[in-house]
């Protein structure tokens, strides 16, 4: 070799070739190879401290930690649910008013979709005209009525 100082060994236990141009992970602080430097081609074990995802609460705008081994939208909706601190959205998932008014489907949403045409409330299942039979459905010319 001419130039042995020049570059580092993979750190990775099966792998240890030498590269001239290592990835230092940023997360456990040591050297990979292009084959192994993502955190789960080396099985990271701190990649809790670096690979996270931050929502946002979509009704108080704060913060919410959450780490990539959780689902996001679980841990979004127990915030909202609980500890939710917004004065502008005050309605929660037990506030009637967020009933879906289509039939007997009564599903809760904590914001529901209010129809343009007849303007009321209805869950994800049943929001389009169609959906829950608008009655201003009929009365507009520019809907095709298919059978």
């Amino acid at each position: 070799m001419e130039f042995p100082e020049i570059g580092e060994n993979c750190t990775f236990s099966s792998c240890n070739r030498l590269d001239f141009l290592p990835f230092k992970c940023d997360a456990c602080e040591e050297y990979f190879c292009i084959s192994h430097y993502k955190y789960e081609n080396h099985k990271c074990i701190n990649v809790h401290k670096k690979d996270n995802y931050i929502p946002i609460c979509p009704i108080c705008n704060e913060i919410i930690y959450v780490p990539k081994v959780h689902p996001i939208d679980m841990i979004v909706n127990r915030h909202i649910e609980s500890t939710c601190k917004s004065d502008l959205y005050p309605m929660k998932m037990s506030n009637p008013e967020n009933i879906c008014s289509f039939g007997n489907c009564n599903k809760k949403e904590i914001l529901p979709f209010i129809c343009r045409d007849c303007r009321l409330k209805f869950c994800m299942k049943h929001h389009l005209a169609f959906d829950h039979n608008c009655y201003k459905l009929k009365s507009k010319t520019n809907y095709i009525n298919i059978k």
